[in-house]
C-alpha cells in the first residue's frame, strides 16, 4: 500500500517538526478507519484556526497526540485494551476551547511569556473552564461528522479534578479544582498523564517557545536529555497517581502499565525535543557514546577484509 503525498498544508503549518512526523501522520491518515479519519488531519478547518490563534497550544497538541499514540500502541502490543487512534483524536483537540480566551494562557505569547506577570484570581478560572469549553466547541463545530462521543468524553476529563492554586506573593490564598471528572478509561489517562508531562517541560525549559531567541544568540536554550526527562516524567506520572491526590486510580492503569508508560513517553518526549527521526516502527536505541577504532596497521580490516597496513599494498592487477 503506497502512502499519500504529505505536502499542503499539513506541512506547512508545523514547519518545525521533523519531516518523518509528517510522514507519519500521512500513514494514519491513510490506514485509519473511516470513523476517525475526519478528524485526525492536521488540515482541518478547527485545528487550522487553533494554529493561527495560539501556535504554542496547537503545537503542544501535536506532540501530546502523537506521543500518546505510540504509548498506547506499546501498551496494546502488551495485551492491554486501549484504541491508539482514538488516542490520537483526543490529543489532537483536547486544548482547542483556549482559542475562547487565548491571552490568558502562556502557549499564546510566544517568546515572552518569562515575563509575564502573575495570573489573577478571573484569569486562573478561566484557564480551569477550558475542558469543557473544549468539548462544547467540538459538538458545536463538528455536527456531520459527529465528533465522537468518547473522545469528548475523555476530552472532559483530561484534567480530572485537580487542584489549582491562587498565589499572591506566593503565598497560597485560595484554591480551585478542575471541573472534571478524573479519568475512567485508559484513553484518557494516557492524554492526562502525556499532556501534564508535556506541559511541564515546555514551561520549565521554555521550549520551541522560546527557540528563535535562542537562535539568534539573545538567550541559551537548554534540551534537556533523556535521564532529566526521565526523572521528570516519573515524577509527575507519580504525583497523579499516589494516594492523596490520585486522578488515575489501579482500576484504569495498573502498576505495570504504569511503568511502561513512564519510559514511553519519556522517550517520545525525547524524541521531539531532540528532533530525532519519528516512526512508527522504529525501535528504541538510546544515545550511545561515540566508539572509535583505533588501527595502528597490523590488524585486519573488517570493512575490507584485508590488512590495513600502508607499508603493503598489494597487487589487485588482474592476470
Amino acid at each position: 500500500m503506497q502512502v499519500p503525498p504529505t505536502e499542503g498544508s499539513s506541512g506547512e503549518i508545523m514547519p518545525w517538526a521533523p519531516e518523518a512526523l509528517r510522514q507519519t501522520m500521512a500513514r494514519v491518515i491513510w490506514r485509519m478507519g473511516t470513523r476517525y479519519r475526519p478528524f485526525v488531519s492536521l488540515d482541518t478547518p478547527l485545528l487550522e484556526e487553533l494554529s493561527s490563534k495560539i501556535h504554542g497550544t496547537f503545537r503542544h497538541s501535536v506532540i501530546v497526540a502523537h506521543v500518546a499514540a505510540g504509548v498506547a500502541f506499546k501498551l496494546m502490543r502488551q495485551g492491554s485494551k486501549i484504541n491508539a487512534d482514538l488516542v490520537r483524536i483526543i490529543g489532537l483537540y483536547h486544548d482547542v476551547g483556549k482559542m475562547l480566551n487565548p491571552e490568558v494562557f502562556a502557549e499564546a505569547h510566544l517568546g515572552t511569556r518569562r515575563h509575564l506577570p502573575p495570573l489573577t484570581r478571573e484569569q486562573l478560572k478561566i484557564q480551569l473552564r477550558h475542558p469543557q469549553e473544549s468539548v462544547a466547541m467540538l459538538r458545536c463545530r463538528f455536527a456531520d461528522p459527529v465528533f465522537p462521543e468518547e473522545a469528548l468524553t475523555a476530552i472532559a476529563q483530561h484534567h480530572g479534578n485537580a487542584k489549582r492554586f491562587y498565589r499572591e506573593g506566593g503565598i497560597i490564598v485560595e484554591e480551585f479544582k478542575y471541573e472534571g471528572d478524573p479519568p475512567s478509561t485508559k484513553e484518557s489517562a494516557v492524554i492526562m498523564l502525556v499532556d501534564s508531562c508535556e506541559a511541564f517541560f515546555d514551561n520549565n525549559f521554555h521550549l520551541y517557545v522560546d527557540r528563535h531567541t535562542a537562535i539568534a544568540g539573545e538567550e541559551s536554550l537548554h534540551i534537556p536529555d533523556l535521564a532529566e526527562i526521565q526523572k521528570g516524567v516519573d515524577r509527575i506520572v507519580d504525583e497523579l497517581t499516589m494516594v492523596d491526590e490520585r486522578q488515575i486510580s489501579p482500576a484504569v492503569l495498573n502498576a505495570t502499565e504504569l511503568v511502561l508508560i513512564k519510559k514511553e513517553i519519556a522517550w517520545g518526549l525525547y524524541k521531539f525535543y531532540n528532533n530525532l527521526e519519528l516512526s512508527g516502527n522504529s525501535n528504541r536505541r538510546k544515545p550511545q557514546p561515540e566508539r572509535r577504532h583505533v588501527n595502528f596497521g597490523h590488524e585486519p580490516d573488517r570493512r575490507s577484509h584485508c590488512f590495513t597496513d600502508r607499508r603493503i599494498k598489494p597487487d589487485r592487477r588482474k592476470d
